[in-house]
């Protein structure tokens, strides 16, 4: 997206703030460097032109980083409103969308949370177009979101390794959670549970034969590529022989 000019961004925030001038506007443009996608954060939830130039900051920073400090201050503001039950549940659900592959399933991410999928929705609201909705999956609006929520929840090996083990047991009723399983385990760090989830046919979805193998197929190709990509070439034996096995489905791999 190309950045705004100044006459763009003073019309861009008349049609939001009310209060504001060609100079408030101005100083807008110089701090976010024309950015829409920055600019957009800044006004949600701001009611005036001082609250823009507040969450903003008082000096002009790279796009990534205010997409950053502004999605930090929409969680800090949905997170003093909680309890400390419901603070935990938005850990969970954060370390959900970190960590799990789009497409996500607003009921398979509900599951795992246990966080309501009518919450789950109003926290994505509050959280403004950073995280779409679409046809009840979420996705991340664009890499710097994305980046934000993988760097602050990812990190935590505790959150992520019980996010895992709320998993497992719900790969039978979910073939989503099936095949993003693997690449969990690689987040983690597990990597010789990955390769042993996979070569044993572990955690996989009650569901038809067709759909299964197609689970194996999207487990075995992600097994390789990690095997690969760290190096563990012993891996890839088992792995090429368990392809082989499973007929031209595979043959993609």
């Amino acid at each position: 997206m190309e950045p705004f000019t100044v006459e763009e961004t003073v019309t861009y925030l008349s049609k939001h703030i009310s209060d504001v001038n060609r100079r408030n506007a101005e100083e807008v443009h110089r701090l976010t460097s024309g950015n829409p996608r920055v600019m957009s954060i800044a006004i949600q939830e701001s009611m005036s032109i001082r609250d823009v130039l507040h969450r903003l900051g008082p000096k002009p920073t790279t796009a990534e980083e205010q997409v950053e400090v502004l999605l930090k201050q929409a969680a800090d503001r949905i997170s003093v409103q909680l309890s400390d039950r419901f603070q935990d549940e938005l850990n969970s659900l954060c370390c959900g969308l970190a960590s799990l592959p789009p497409d996500i399933p607003i009921q398979d991410l509900s599951a795992v949370t246990g966080v309501d999928e009518a919450t789950i929705k109003s926290f994505v609201s509050e959280m403004g177009a950073q995280i779409i909705i679409a046809e009840d999956h979420l996705h991340f609006r664009d890499e710097p979101t994305e980046h934000w929520f993988r760097e602050t929840y990812i990190s935590d090996e505790t959150l992520i390794n019980e996010f895992i083990g709320r998993i497992e047991p719900l790969t039978a009723d979910s073939i989503y959670l099936a095949s993003a399983l693997p690449e969990l385990y690689v987040q983690a760090g597990h990597f010789d549970k990955m390769i042993e989830v996979v070569l044993n046919e572990k955690y996989l979805p009650n569901t038809t034969e067709a759909d299964i193998r197609e689970v194996e197929y999207t487990r075995l190709k992600y097994a390789v590529s990690a095997a690969i990509n760290t190096d563990r070439y012993k891996d890839l034996i088992g792995l090429g022989l368990m392809a082989g096995d499973r007929g031209e489905v595979h043959n993609r791999i």
